[in-house]
């Protein structure tokens, strides 16, 4: 994606967030079509991290940084979360759904993409990354994901985030009574 693409206007920083969707390895190979028809598209866990060095008032977190010259939202993303996860999601799986949300300081902007992994690709999961920060990625699945949050052990702000764009069901509606 070509940077204009984005609709950054005058505010010319941002900081690139992803999701990244686990999906079942019985998914891999299958066009969109496909796993949509075969309701192979629903995540079975997502990849998040943790920043330690925050001691007990860690929790968990979307892989995200800032960006780096000459790059674009999209290489941000994709370069934080290898970074932070040692996990390289291929361009062709990652999704810009439009969802961008100004900072609180109004000086950057936070651009939120979706990415698409299989589990056999949790094996590529480390900490080990030059670029990495100190951060600890997990494997969560959709069930322990929502434990996390009800436990406050997630970024309230990335739990909005994700469920302003339709990415996950909010709280109380995650369970089929």
């Amino acid at each position: 994606m070509l940077l204009e693409e984005f609709g950054l206007g005058d505010v010319n920083d941002w900081a690139g967030f992803m999701l990244i969707r686990v999906l079942s390895n019985h998914a891999d190979g299958l066009s969109d079509e496909q796993r949509a028809e075969a309701k192979l598209n629903i995540p079975v866990g997502y990849v998040f991290v943790i920043d330690p060095k925050f001691g007990p008032m860690a929790q968990y977190k979307l892989p995200a940084g800032h960006k780096k010259a000459g790059e674009t939202p999209l290489d941000t993303a994709i370069r934080e979360v290898q970074g932070e996860t040692g996990i390289c999601v291929p361009p062709e799986r990652v999704a810009y759904k439009g969802d961008k949300w100004l900072s609180t300081r109004g000086d950057h902007w936070r651009v939120l993409f979706v990415g698409d992994i299989f589990e056999y690709e949790l094996r590529q999961m480390h900490d080990r990354d030059a670029e990495n920060e100190g951060e600890k990625p997990k494997y969560f699945t959709v069930e322990e994901f929502y434990e996390c949050v009800r436990k406050g052990n997630f970024m309230r702000a990335h739990f909005r985030m994700l469920e302003e764009a339709g990415l996950i069901l909010p709280l109380g509606r995650d369970k089929v009574a």
